[in-house]
Formats: structure tokens, sequence, C-alpha cells
């Protein structure tokens, strides 16, 4: 079985890190614009909308 280790991608202006529980209110505060649900998956309406996506990620 393949195994999955978290990376992170860095470059000159932008740092990609994996999702994690204490992002959960900066995802909330990002997800009240219904509009950005239209290119990805989920809907994030509440702060345990965006714990459960955190989690499931």
């Amino acid at each position: 079985m393949m195994t999955v280790e978290p990376i992170v991608l860095a470059g000159e202006t932008v740092e990609l890190i994996p999702m994690q529980a204490g992002h959960a209110e900066g995802l909330f505060e990002a997800g009240r614009y219904p509009e950005i649900w239209t290119v990805t998956q989920g809907n994030i309406r509440t702060l345990a909308d965006a714990e459960a996506y955190i989690q499931k990620a």
C-alpha cells in the first residue's frame, strides 16, 4: 500500500500547506461567499461545516 505524506509547496511569493484544524475559522470566513462553491466541491455555511471539510480532506 502506498503511504501519502503531507508536503509543503513553497515559491517566492506563496506557500501551500496542508489544511489543518487551525485553519477552520479562516476557511469559514472565506467560505461565506457562495459563488466560490460553484467551482469546487463542498459548501461551507458554518464553522462546523469548515471543520468537517478539513477533517474529510
